[in-house]
């Protein structure tokens, strides 16, 4: 009889889980309130005190303690196995990938605050988040990367950009992106097209006053017969 008044009680308020059950502090703080909805199985489960509180019968309290406390050890039991095989994954990992040893070493290291560590940061924070990705396409990079990306671009040349590219991947944007980055910057150079005024704000933002400038030279290379 009890456990179909237990039953009625979790049902009037939509209580239908073991985690919103365990996440209810007291599934009878309810009928505390007044109301003609409860009514009926207030007058079921408990009764009014001559100082007008109410009290839950005994049997009913006993047992809604019994049962969360064998749901609560129950979850605990599930959640400290999940932990387990968690561990025992995480050392596998680290059985395969010693490297993964050294990373909390690196991190700890206060250096790479420096900047002269932080584009070396980025670059594992990249690796890492994109390679994790299923989808390449949604790969991020941040704007110092980018920027880093360009440069590698300009400086190596395509060849180049590729090489590092597809041997560190989801470290560096795609060419579609590299060119993009270049069309978009107001701050290249283009053949025919004289900007002195655009330069030289340009150059004051840096406090260079002399530039210099020198024909490309580029080499082919031939195919072989």
């Amino acid at each position: 009889m009890s456990g179909a008044l237990l039953t009625e009680v979790l049902k009037i308020q939509d209580i239908d889980s073991v985690f919103i059950f365990l996440q209810t502090s007291d599934i009878f703080e309810i009928f505390q309130h007044d109301s003609t909805i409860l009514r009926d199985l207030k007058s079921k489960i408990g009764f009014d005190s001559s100082d007008c509180a109410f009290q839950v019968k005994l049997g009913l309290k006993l047992q809604y303690e019994y049962l969360s406390k064998l749901l609560k050890s129950k979850s605990d039991q599930k959640y400290t196995k999940s932990s387990s095989l968690t561990s025992e994954k995480i050392d596998i990992l680290l059985q395969k990938h010693p490297i993964l040893l050294s990373l909390p070493n690196f991190y700890e290291n206060e250096s790479i605050t420096n900047d002269q560590h932080e584009l070396l940061s980025l670059f594992i924070n990249t690796i890492t988040k994109n390679l994790s990705l299923s989808n390449t396409s949604r790969c991020r990079y941040d704007d110092k990367l980018k920027s880093f990306a360009v440069c590698l671009y300009i400086l190596g040349g395509k060849t180049t950009y590729e090489f590092f590219r597809l041997n560190l991947s989801g470290s560096l944007p795609n060419l579609t992106t590299i060119h993009s980055l270049i069309q978009n910057n107001d701050d290249n150079l283009t053949e025919d097209k004289f900007r002195f005024n655009k330069m030289a704000k340009y150059l004051n933002s840096f406090g260079v006053q002399y530039a210099y400038c020198a024909e490309d030279c580029k080499f082919f290379m031939n195919n072989i017969d």
